[in-house]
């Protein structure tokens, strides 16, 4: 048994960004700008399919899941399906996401903050509060746990986070991704971290690209990849090693603009990840 503390990463700056980051980034794009109209329809009709319930995944060549997302399987504690959640998600993003993007581009770091909290409040449908204490993830099988960054920054993260956000000469997705990183990574509410994060990540796409139904499932997708969003967004956070979550965001919205029907079985323990779980498994993302 052990506890781990996370650390606020350093902000990854798109002019220092790899090829391979730019690429994907690129290729994202591609699929925003080439997918149909019809594609958030689409996605939301999976989605009300409950695509969690059905037992299939998707194939490794397609490229979704991390290398390490059947180990990282392996070692969390059960958790209940819970179909939804990018339902939920959307609704609420639809209610509040354009005041959150409109915050963004505004000078005032604490209307964007503000804007998170309701994210995050009417996402758990109960007032979320900032988060004033030292928190941590559930402990995992082998009893390891990770303690969030100390509350006192915050504050100062969440401007950064801010300004970061609204810089137009950054491509959008690659801003939404990493802003998606950074509220993972400070955990500025006691609750409804994660999904505020997924929240942040569609109504900057929405707004940027002109697609403003726009919302990727995910958690769905986290979920059906053995919990390969989290890996990515965790080896972007400790070894500073960005291009698996932008290839996890390409191949999400390669799905969206294509076909998201899984196609082979899952393991019982794939589905039952939660997104914001302990990851001990870290530790076998070697340099």
């Amino acid at each position: 048994m052990g506890l781990r503390r996370r650390s606020l990463f350093a902000w990854p700056e798109w002019r220092e960004a790899s090829d391979e980051t730019i690429a994907l980034v690129r290729l994202g794009e591609q699929h925003l700008n080439a997918a149909p109209p019809e594609m958030e329809a689409r996605t939301e009709a999976w989605l009300a399919t409950r695509p969690l319930a059905t037992g299939a995944g998707y194939p490794a060549e397609l490229g979704l899941s991390h290398p390490l997302a059947e180990r990282f399987s392996a070692r969390l504690a059960p958790r209940p399906v819970e179909d939804g959640r990018s339902l939920q998600e959307r609704r609420v993003l639809d209610q509040f996401g354009e005041r959150l993007a409109d915050a963004i581009v505004a000078d005032d770091p604490h209307d964007f903050t503000r804007g998170l909290a309701t994210l995050a409040s009417h996402g758990l449908g109960r007032r979320v509060c900032p988060r004033r204490r030292l928190v941590g993830t559930q402990r995992d099988l082998e009893g390891e746990q990770i303690a969030f960054p100390p509350a006192e920054q915050i504050a100062e993260r969440l401007a950064l986070v801010h300004g970061r956000m609204g810089e137009a000469a950054v491509p959008a997705l690659y801003r939404a991704a990493v802003g998606m990183a950074a509220i993972s990574n400070c955990h500025p509410f006691e609750d409804g971290n994660g999904r505020t994060a997924r929240m942040l990540f569609s109504a900057v796409v929405r707004r940027a690209y002109g697609r403003p139904a726009f919302y990727a499932p995910l958690h769905e997708l986290t979920t059906l990849s053995g919990g390969s969003l989290t890996l990515a967004l965790r080896e972007a956070e400790v070894h500073g090693r960005w291009a698996p979550l932008f290839r996890f965001v390409e191949r999400c919205l390669f799905l969206m603009a294509g076909d998201l029907r899984p196609e082979r079985p899952l393991s019982a323990a794939s589905v039952e990840i939660n997104s914001e779980l302990p990851f001990g498994v870290l530790r076998a993302i070697q340099d």
